[in-house]
């Protein structure tokens, strides 16, 4: 009988000892808010019917130049490296990845096209009146933070 036992004990020890409580945690979602120094810009014009009919080359800031972005919860606005804003403050709601900005006299919706830990890419799509003619543009910013 001891022999039954035993075996018996050995058998239950390697089968809870092989099992391990699985510690794996699951993704967070990447934080929108925080400070994002602008890495580049492209711009894209549109036709009226909002399909893309020309792109330029992607310009890249240099890091010395420092402009970033700075989100909270409910606001962006944009910096110069010695922290002197360069855009207004700009009061946002975020449903998915759709911002959507309201000002005293404008409001305009803006798409997140990418958000991870350390990149953010935010396109901004506009029209523009000139000479009589109606300009679509998009810019696509591109932001880079490090680890």
């Amino acid at each position: 009988m001891s022999h039954k036992y035993l075996l018996l004990l050995l058998s239950l020890a390697v089968v809870l000892g092989g099992c391990k409580k699985d510690e794996s945690k699951p993704e967070s979602e990447p934080v929108l808010a925080g400070r994002w120094p602008l890495h580049s810009i492209t711009y894209l014009e549109y036709d009226s019917l909002g399909r893309q009919t020309s792109q330029t080359p992607e310009f890249v800031f240099p890091p010395e130049r420092g402009y970033y972005l700075a989100v909270t919860d409910s606001t962006m606005q944009q910096y110069y490296a010695n922290g002197t804003p360069y855009t207004t403050l700009r009061h946002y709601t975020r449903t998915g990845n759709v911002l959507i900005y309201r000002g005293a006299s404008t409001s305009w919706i803006n798409t997140i096209t990418l958000l991870t830990a350390t990149e953010l890419r935010i396109l901004e799509k506009y029209s523009r009146l000139q000479n009589g003619r109606r300009f679509y543009i998009g810019e696509d910013h591109r932001y880079l933070r490090p680890e």
